[in-house]
């Protein structure tokens, strides 16, 4: 029964090699207009028990537009019907799907009905693909959208892919707010001038500014965002302004108000030139920024292969080396076997926090009272056992040294009090490094609070050291491999289900 299945893995394993699937490749891809028109739908029952949904449809389609589109509200109606057209340009080397979402206006907070994705692979050019939905089968709920594809008049743009993962061109765009183009009177409160590019993978970002401060000027940053996206740069002027309330309640009270927008297509800056552009932002108001767009080279830092990086490769090497001797010595072989029947092993830690830490600690010294520790090719961790990890590998030849020594410290830390981590110092520190990754665009979680509190526990004392350091604990192959492992997580969908 295996034996099927077994010649298309080999085959496939033997085509993927021959049209080199494990590297990246240059491909030239067309684009295409697509046309969605949202018609109707129908049976649909809202959120409000005193009156029918008011509803509108919710457009996403990332690879090709980083605008969230919608209908119009249509008021008080159980089969609302739309018939709004949007368009859209896509690119035929990526896997386009386009994101419909259903609401129910509210006052507030509008309240989502339901949602369903589309892909776009199935739809053929030329030829009219009308879609029904099934929103809620019980309630026979629908929604009606049209699709239509036809040939772009643009050329064909060339991208780099693995057969999997595609890699566009990517713009940098640099600025610099440098003064007030058009000074105004009677200037109260503070400013700040906000700047983004949508799409872009760097956020939103605040400058505080103030007209007549020449340390305000040169206030510079820089966006990441791909150039077949259409970006724009949308600059925004804010004044904040502390308003006394009344002699009754004498509370003082921030009022926010937006002075001005104004936007500037990135596309329209040449590049690879710095230019001096004066941003209208409205009613008068403008300001005075300094940009350069760099298009970035095709060096890139990600590698695109399904193989073994290049570095990993001739530590495999050098490993099996130590690894067959290792075998020869446990086994009492008369000599040591070749590099291609050197078996890779590997040693798995589980999670489980200190417990896990403990018991993996405990497993590599009974390896090495074997004399198997030797004969390892990888150890692999994750939670608690990344912890050991990590402590293990700052020694670059902790595998040559008596592991107990490592665990009597191990002891000492798991067994000493706690009551340091939550002093006023080191939340002032939690504070800070939370912010910081904040400020640099991560999605800060709890998961981030409890790293630098575990980093407590392990160390007593704040930890500088990278993974990039215990490059020395494999250069020469002394050491298994170490594989830090982590749990993907999704919402309302448990890691079993997900993996």
């Amino acid at each position: 029964r295996a034996l099927p299945f077994l010649a298309a893995a080999l085959f496939q394993r033997n085509e993927r090699k021959e049209t080199g699937f494990y590297r990246w490749r240059w491909e030239k891809h067309p684009y295409y207009n697509l046309t969605v028109k949202v018609l109707q739908a129908r049976n649909i029952k809202g959120t409000d028990l005193l009156s029918k949904a008011d509803c509108y449809v919710e457009l996403k389609l990332p690879t090709a537009s980083p605008i969230v589109s919608q209908t119009q509200v249509v008021d008080n109606s159980d089969n609302p019907e739309w018939n709004e057209t949007f368009q859209y340009r896509i690119h035929s080397a990526v896997k386009n799907v386009l994101e419909l979402t259903l609401y129910d206006k509210d006052v507030l907070v509008s309240d989502e009905l339901t949602s369903v994705v589309f892909d776009l692979g199935g739809v053929k050019p030329g030829q009219p693909l009308l879609c029904t939905f099934s929103l809620n089968p019980e309630a026979n709920e629908e929604l009606d959208v049209e699709f239509y594809l036809e040939k772009c008049s643009d050329s064909p743009t060339e991208v780099l892919t693995n057969g999997v993962l595609v890699v566009h061109p990517c713009l940098s765009l640099h600025g610099m707010v440098k003064k007030e183009a058009k000074p105004r009177e009677n200037q109260q409160g503070s400013f700040k001038v906000k700047v983004s590019v949508p799409g872009a993978y760097q956020k939103q970002l605040c400058i505080p500014w103030t007209p007549d401060n020449e340390e305000d000027y040169g206030a510079s940053f820089v966006f990441h965002v791909d150039k077949e996206m259409c970006p724009k740069l949308q600059v925004e002027l804010e004044q904040t302004i502390s308003v006394l309330q009344d002699d009754v309640n004498p509370d003082i009270e921030k009022q926010t108000s937006v002075l001005g927008l104004g936007t500037v297509p990135v596309n329209s800056l040449p590049i690879g030139q710095t230019v001096d552009r004066i941003v209208s932002l409205g009613e008068g108001q403008s300001l005075d920024m300094s940009l350069r767009t760099e298009e970035s080279t095709w060096d890139l830092d990600v590698r695109l292969g399904f193989d073994l990086c290049k570095e990993e490769r001739e530590f495999l090497d050098k490993r099996k080396k130590i690894v067959s001797e290792s075998l020869r010595k446990t086994l009492h072989l008369i000599e040591s076997p070749p590099k291609d029947e050197v078996p890779v092993v590997a040693v798995l830690g589980s999670g489980g926090g200190m417990r896990a830490l403990t018991s993996f600690y405990g497993s590599l010294a009974g390896l090495q009272h074997l004399g198997l520790l030797d004969s390892v090719m990888y150890l692999c961790g994750i939670s608690g056992s990344t912890w050991c990890l990590s402590t293990l590998y700052k020694d670059p030849d902790w595998s040559r040294k008596d592991l107990q020594d490592a665990i009597r410290r191990a002891e000492r830390t798991v067994s000493s009090s706690k009551v340091g981590a939550f002093s006023p110092e080191r939340l002032k520190y939690y504070f800070q490094e939370l912010n910081a990754m904040e400020i640099s665009g991560r999605k800060v979680s709890f998961t981030d609070l409890w790293g630098l509190i575990v980093e407590y526990f392990l160390q007593q004392k704040e930890d500088p050291s990278k993974l990039s350091h215990q490059q020395e604990a494999v250069k020469w192959a002394q050491n298994p491999y170490p594989i830090y492992a982590a749990v993907n997580v999704r919402p309302n969908i448990s890691s079993g289900d997900f993996a």
